[in-house]
């Protein structure tokens, strides 16, 4: 019997360790049930998260389990090093792939599969030394993609526009998800639902968030 759990209810073996592994357990402390959103949107993940990896020489990090709608969300920060040597010149220093597609499309045709719910939505994430490239359908069957190069350091994203776009945020909370042929692909989550709608590249950049 576990001596941290209460006495006055029955118990398993290990179940520390599933707790542990378990949404809110372990007091939160766990990098099995982890996201960087707040009320369905994407947020920034802490600075010391971003300096930890940043210090590790960590690129990117790549996480599915919370649903980011038809296509991976992206966010990508800068960071600057414990030596002070700003990270991250071009793309960003630190860039986060959200590739949990699950939920992109629950209206989707159920007859042959009744736990469609992804209809005819799929991306394809490839994680290579110099880039990741991610490419596929959305749910109203456009083609979307991006390449999101790394340079020689292994410190940034030098990606030309609008690929460069890719994982910044606006303004107004939304975020750039992806490109669809001469477009830009934004996105805000709020609840369960994500409002996703198309932009220039130049109205993008003009609602860039400035930190």
């Amino acid at each position: 019997k576990d001596q941290n759990c209460p006495t006055n209810r029955r118990t398993r073996g290990g179940e520390l360790l599933i707790n542990y592994g378990v949404p809110g357990g372990n007091g939160g402390a766990t990098v099995v049930y982890k996201n960087h959103v707040v009320n369905g949107n994407w947020v920034r993940p802490d600075s010391a998260t971003v300096q930890y990896l940043v210090n590790g020489g960590i690129t990117r990090v790549f996480v599915g389990h919370q649903p980011s709608g038809d296509c991976p969300a992206v966010i990508t920060v800068d960071g600057t090093n414990d030596n002070g040597k700003k990270e991250g010149v071009g793309g960003g220093a630190l860039t986060f792939f959200c590739c949990d597609t699950s939920y992109s499309n629950v209206k989707a045709d159920k007859a042959s599969n009744p736990a469609n719910n992804r209809g005819k939505a799929v991306s394809n994430v490839f994680i290579r030394k110099t880039d990741t490239t991610v490419r596929g359908k959305l749910a109203n069957d456009e083609t979307h993609g991006y390449i999101l190069k790394v340079d020689s350091r292994n410190a940034s994203s030098q990606s030309s526009l609008p690929f460069s776009l890719v994982g910044r945020d606006l303004t107004d909370g939304s975020w750039v998800k992806s490109i669809v042929g001469d477009k830009v692909l934004v996105a805000k989550g709020e609840g369960y639902i994500i409002c996703s709608r198309k932009m220039n590249v130049d109205e993008v950049i003009s609602q860039l968030k400035r930190l």
